[in-house]
């Protein structure tokens, strides 16, 4: 706490989606939609909820793919600059 009054942002990157929860397609419509109202409802349900804070989590909400185009963008730069990780 002491040093943070010296701290000096010099770059904020773009905000980017957290790594999304996903289910397979095997898994059948009725578990799907009981999944998602699960994670949905996770915030209302004192329990999960602060199961959630510990993760520092508020709470799981729909989002558009569009919440990932900045991870497509970087991508696509460090393609264009030929980074490659090992």
């Amino acid at each position: 706490p002491d040093l943070a009054n010296q701290v000096r942002v010099i770059h904020k990157s773009p905000p980017f989606g957290i790594p999304p929860v996903v289910i397979g397609p095997q898994v059948r419509p009725q578990l799907r939609a009981e999944l998602q109202e699960l994670f949905l409802g996770m915030d209302a349900d004192p329990l999960a909820a602060n199961a959630l804070s510990e993760l520092d989590i508020e709470k799981f909400v729909l989002i558009g793919d569009t919440a990932y185009d900045s991870v497509r963008e970087l991508l696509s730069f460090e393609e264009e600059i030929g980074l490659e990780y090992p």
